[in-house]
């Protein structure tokens, strides 16, 4: 069980960072790593470090761990390729948790690789922002996880760009094309990008790394 007495370093402040900063904050003393701040201060007396980064959460463990006591719980949030952690030591204690994002309750539903006894040690600090806790198996798990996720929503969000395109192309009236998606068989939660898919953004961001990802796993 984790108690108010814990100190949790968040590393990455962009969305999710901060939802999970402002889910813990009243609970739990948290900290906030930046790119300027001093790893030694900050991480020195961590019980638990979370990660959100863009990407290499492998290499960034590898950088902080000389900062972090030796009973540190990393939880890693961010979305990477397994091989990510073949090169860390084992005595690390490490979750590799991915989330995405979830329909209903908590903003957040996480994956899990890593020892189940950690998860268990985790579980109460996770549950403030994570509507489920699904346990994959070992570490890397998780991540694979991710990726099945991600090549089912990728897909969908493709289907809906090449709805789009369709559409303007037979010169039809894109409200209700939709309302028409919206409200029927075709309905997905990546419609809610349809005005910006409407607007010409065709790409997500992370949709690059995501499909290379995806792609080597597939091999």
């Amino acid at each position: 069980m984790l108690d108010s007495k814990k100190i949790v370093t968040v590393v990455g402040f962009g969305q999710v960072g901060r939802t999970i900063h402002s889910s813990l904050k009243k609970k739990f003393k948290v900290n906030i790593c930046r790119r300027t701040s001093d790893y030694k201060s900050i991480f020195k007396s961590s019980d638990y470090v979370i990660l959100c980064l863009p990407d290499n959460p492998g290499k960034f463990i590898k950088k902080i761990i000389p900062y972090t006591p030796s009973k540190c719980i990393f939880i890693d949030h961010t979305t990477c390729d397994p091989k990510e952690y073949n090169n860390l030591n084992k005595d690390i204690m490490l979750l590799d948790c991915p989330i995405t994002k979830s329909n209903n309750g908590l903003p957040y539903i996480t994956m899990v690789g890593g020892q189940q006894q950690l998860l268990t040690r985790c579980k109460s600090l996770l549950k403030n922002y994570c509507q489920e806790i699904l346990y994959m198996g070992v570490l890397g798990s998780g991540q694979k996880a991710k990726a099945v996720n991600q090549l089912c929503s990728i897909n969908a969000f493709r289907g809906v760009v090449g709805a789009v395109k369709l559409a303007k192309k037979l010169k039809l009236p894109m409200v209700k094309i939709k309302n028409m998606l919206n409200n029927g068989g075709a309905h997905s939660i990546q419609l809610k990008k349809f005005n910006n898919i409407n607007k010409g953004h065709y790409e997500s961001k992370f949709i690059g790394k995501e499909t290379a990802i995806i792609r080597r796993l597939q091999k």
